[in-house]
């Protein structure tokens, strides 16, 4: 019995979490969405790019694992398509210059960056902090943003 639960996990990891219907997804995306744009409300002019144009990879990775935890303690959802799916719709909210498409292909192609990774642990200990209730707001989205900002401004 042990390894037959085994191997539907395994299989699980293969072909990614359940299907959740689309308007669950929809439901979730929005969700997030406003948990991530209450972050930003203290920005008035929030970018995701540079100057250049080249995307904020940390603040990616941040949205990533916010996402990526949020579907584990909500839905019990590992990494899957469906955290870049409904990760890519969620920037696409929060900064609609790019297309969801476009999100997806980056976090696909540079998934393992070290500033994503960088991002990704900020993110994930965050929503987990505001779940434990000791980081009742989280800022980690604004504060990487800034950061990005201050060093294009000293680069102009």
């Amino acid at each position: 019995m042990g390894s037959n639960v085994w191997g539907v996990k395994m299989l699980g990891m293969l072909w990614g979490a359940p299907n959740l219907d689309d308007r669950t997804k929809a439901r979730l995306k929005n969700r997030i969405a406003n948990l991530l744009h209450d972050q930003l409300s203290i920005l008035p002019d929030a970018a995701i790019e540079d100057s250049s144009g080249d995307l904020n990879r940390k603040a990616v990775g941040y949205v990533y694992s916010y996402v990526n935890a949020y579907l584990k303690a909500r839905h019990d959802l590992e990494p899957s398509y469906v955290c870049v799916a409904i990760t890519s719709e969620v920037l696409a909210i929060l900064f609609p210059r790019h297309n969801a498409a476009e999100y997806s292909q980056f976090l696909m192609r540079d998934m393992n960056d070290r500033l994503l990774e960088s991002g990704k642990k900020a993110g994930d200990r965050e929503f987990q902090d505001y779940l434990d209730g000791s980081n009742a707001v989280p800022v980690g989205l604004a504060r990487i943003i800034l950061e990005a900002e201050k060093v294009n401004a000293v680069r102009a």
